[in-house]
C-alpha cells in the first residue's frame, strides 16, 4: 500500500487523485473490519489509526471526523447489500419471482450480518441519520423493489398496486428478521418456513423460474 512507507519525519507525499481514492478505500476497508469487531460506539479515529498502524493525523486527511467515517462505513455496507440483491436478481424471470429473490437476498444478508443490519436500519448512531447521501442510497434500494413490484402490477401478477406491494414486501423482510433476531417466533416456527409462507402470500407460490440463475445487471 502507498501509505505504508510514509514517515512522520518525511514531507507529505503528493498523491494523485486516483492514489488518494485508493488510500481512502483501503482505510475504509480497515474501518469496516474494525467496526465488525468492536461496533460503532467503540470505533474512533485514533483506534482505527492504531489498527491500521498509521498516524491519526494521516487518517484525518481522509476522514475529518468519526461522523464522516461512520457515514462512509454505512454507505459501503449498504453497497454490499445492494450488490448481493442485484447479483441474485433473476432478470429473465417473472416480476414476482424477482421480488421473491430480492426478499431472500435481503433476509439472508440480515441474518448473516446482524450487526451491519442494525447499523444500516436503526437511528441509534447520532449524527448519521440525516446524511443525505446515505438516505438517497437507502431509498434507491427500496426503489429497486418498487420498480419490480410495478412490473408485477402491469403484468397482472398481483392485485395490489406496485408501491403497496413493495411496502408490504419491505415490511415483511424487516419484520421476519427482527422476530428471528429476538427469538420471538412461537409454536416452534422457524424463519425459513415463515419466510416461504410470507412470500407465497405476497407473491404467489414459488415456481421453478424463481430458482433459476441470476441475471446480470
Amino acid at each position: 500500500m502507498l501509505y505504508e512507507f510514509e514517515s512522520p519525519l518525511m514531507p507529505r507525499p503528493a498523491y494523485s487523485a486516483e492514489e488518494n481514492t485508493t488510500i481512502r478505500e483501503d482505510f475504509l476497508d480497515g474501518a469496516i473490519k474494525l467496526f465488525r469487531q468492536v461496533g460503532a460506539e467503540e470505533l474512533s479515529l485514533r483506534r482505527l489509526a492504531k489498527h491500521l498502524d498509521i498516524s491519526h493525523t494521516k487518517l484525518y486527511r481522509y476522514f475529518g471526523s468519526k461522523e464522516e467515517l461512520l457515514i462512509a462505513i454505512r454507505q459501503k455496507i449498504l453497497e454490499e447489500l445492494q450488490v448481493e440483491m442485484y447479483a441474485q436478481d433473476p432478470t429473465d424471470a417473472s416480476a414476482t419471482a424477482r421480488l421473491r429473490a430480492a426478499s431472500y437476498a435481503f433476509c439472508k444478508f440480515a441474518v448473516s450480518n446482524e450487526k451491519e443490519y442494525f447499523f444500516l436500519f436503526s437511528d441509534e448512531i447520532e449524527n448519521t441519520r440525516n446524511s443525505k447521501a446515505y438516505l438517497k442510497q437507502r431509498q434507491a434500494l427500496f426503489n429497486f423493489i418498487v420498480e419490480i413490484a410495478k412490473q408485477a402490477q402491469v403484468k397482472g401478477q398481483t392485485d395490489l398496486d406496485g408501491r403497496t406491494l413493495a411496502n408490504l414486501a419491505w415490511a415483511t423482510m424487516h419484520g421476519l428478521f427482527l422476530l428471528h433476531f429476538r427469538g420471538q417466533f412461537v409454536e416452534g416456527r422457524s424463519f425459513e418456513d415463515l419466510f416461504e409462507s410470507a412470500m407465497s402470500l405476497l407473491f404467489g407460490p414459488a415456481k421453478d423460474e424463481a430458482c433459476g440463475s441470476s441475471g446480470s445487471r
